[in-house]
């Protein structure tokens, strides 16, 4: 259960870097307030906890702006965890989506934080982990929140969601993108 416990650690770290990341593209008012220095300590803890960890993320591409920032907040916080990781692309296709989630769970892997595309491949891959014991999160919604609550619920290695709100992140990239007088979409 150690495991987990530390899992779920990353988990919201990784969480944390996403809504900090998203929200310093809106600037600061300089100073550090209690809330900073607050996620400061705990990211510290899990950096000491997460030391000889190897963890696994998968994204559904790379290549654009919003595949590679997730790609970038997860990696930032997996290293301010003091874990090691590896990351594959699924180019998009469903099912190297799934093979890639199958090659993370058999090579042996201490935690996953999988991006699935389809309920069904997101039922199978909770399912595959739970069945090798395997601590997982998810980095993107898929299927109905009802669904994805009944499994989340019954599966013991769900440690959490690492999703900031897409909504707020494609409105302050459009700002950027209009300060910056970017005129074609990506």
């Amino acid at each position: 259960m150690k495991k987990m416990r530390l899992f779920k650690r990353i988990t919201a770290v990784v969480l944390s870097a996403a809504m900090i990341t998203a929200l310093a593209a809106c600037g600061s008012s300089g100073g550090s307030s209690s809330t900073e220095q607050a996620e400061t300590a705990a990211a510290a803890q899990a950096q000491t906890e997460g030391q000889g960890y190897h963890l696994a993320f998968n994204t559904f591409g790379d290549g654009n702006a919003t595949f590679d920032f997730m790609i970038d907040v997860i990696a930032q916080a997996m290293d301010a965890a003091g874990a090691t990781y590896e990351h594959v692309s699924d180019d998009r296709l469903a099912d190297k989506e799934l093979n890639n989630i199958q090659n993370f769970i058999n090579s042996g892997v201490d935690g996953l934080i999988m991006q699935t595309a389809a309920p069904s491949i997101f039922s199978t891959a909770a399912q595959q982990c739970e069945e090798a014991q395997l601590p997982w999160a998810n980095s993107t919604f898929t299927g109905s929140v009802e669904d994805r609550a009944e499994i989340n619920g019954k599966n013991p290695y769900y440690c959490g969601s690492v999703v900031s709100d897409t909504y707020e992140e494609g409105y302050l990239l459009g700002k950027l993108a209009g300060k910056d007088v970017y005129t074609q979409a990506i």
